[in-house]
């Protein structure tokens, strides 16, 4: 298993764990607001919903990256599966340079956001928001480094298919 392999895996695994914390926050702000509420406590738990949006996140840019690496995101492919091998794997390389842009460009915009929250806390759980705008840039190196492999895995797996 390669390192690439391995950290997808550990990310896979923590996405699975964020997106459990954030359920578990909402079913507790729901317990909170309505039944809790309806035995006459009035209770209020602001930090669900805030650990609920980091959480997910979290999850969104971590779990995008990781499915880049099987070529497992939204993408409109009909094209793809009609043209000749030539033309497809053109356009494939196409769509990847364009997805390596877009994830640098996110990357780099989502560092500068991670250097303005070096500066701002949280309002309700007052954690450093440079711990939840790190997300987006390294959910970008992540899915730089994904989109790669798949690219050089397509290349691969084409000039093969091309020999025989």
């Amino acid at each position: 298993m390669t390192l690439l392999a391995r950290v997808n895996s550990g990310v896979s695994y923590l996405v699975a764990f964020l997106l459990l914390v954030a359920t578990l926050a909402i079913a507790v702000q729901i317990i909170i607001r309505f039944i809790l509420t309806g035995f006459g406590l009035t209770i209020s738990a602001p930090w669900t919903e805030e650990l609920c949006r980091y959480a997910i996140v979290w999850s969104v840019y971590l779990g995008a990256a990781v499915l880049c690496r099987d070529d497992r995101l939204i993408a409109v492919d009909y094209l793809l599966h009609r043209l000749p091998a030539r033309p497809a794997m053109i356009l494939q390389t196409l769509a990847v340079l364009c997805t390596l842009g877009f994830f640098g460009l996110s990357g780099w915009l989502g560092w500068k956001l991670f250097l303005t929250g070096l500066h701002e806390t949280a309002p309700v759980m007052r954690v450093p928001m440079a711990w939840v705008y790190a997300a987006v840039p390294l959910g970008a190196l992540l899915a730089i480094c994904n989109s790669v492999a798949f690219f050089g895995s397509t290349l691969s797996s084409r000039a093969f298919e091309a020999e025989q």
